[in-house]
């Protein structure tokens, strides 16, 4: 095999895996289901963050239903069950303050897999105001990716910014 036929088979497998990869399918529970049960996972965040975990199942429950989705009371009635928590992310070194991130797990009811897990970054401002105003901001980026997940296609990181906050189980 010759210098060119290897660059042009080599060019065409990376078109291929790249081509591959934005094809990736997403689970079609997203796009099917109608009834979300919502459960509060807590948090295993500092203490600090206890305000957010107060107010972070009423703000959730209220994105969530101007989603399109029916929030039931129960699991059995639901087809996807969902976990809102706040988490935190050891400090990376020392004197650098942890990171809270606000992470919603998605699980399919009937078989108990786990769909998806959306984590996104918390202000570390713990003041009263800005409590809310930092769970609206990371809500409205958990709606987005849940809405793009809805029709089918991966959440795009154009609407994240930082570290990754997607990952997915193989079934």
């Amino acid at each position: 095999m010759n210098h060119r036929t290897m660059t042009t088979t080599f060019a065409l497998l990376l078109a291929t895996c790249a081509h591959a990869q934005t094809t990736a399918p997403v689970p079609t529970q997203f796009a099917t289901a109608h009834t979300i049960f919502l459960a509060s996972a807590g948090t295993t965040a500092t203490p600090d963050v206890e305000d957010y975990v107060s107010a972070l199942y009423p703000s959730t429950y209220r994105m969530l239903s101007t989603l399109n989705y029916q929030l039931v009371a129960t699991p059995a009635d639901a087809e996807l069950g969902m976990e809102i928590s706040v988490v935190t992310v050891p400090p990376l070194g020392v004197g650098a303050p942890s990171a809270a991130y606000l992470q919603l797990v998605v699980r399919d009811i009937k078989t108990h897999a786990l769909l998806w897990t959306l984590q996104v970054p918390l202000n570390n401002d713990f003041r009263a105001k800005s409590i809310q105003k930092g769970l609206d901001a990371a809500e409205a980026r958990i709606a987005s990716d849940l809405n793009a997940l809805k029709t089918g296609t991966l959440p795009t990181s154009a609407s994240t910014t930082g570290k990754s906050r997607i990952s997915q189980e193989k079934q």
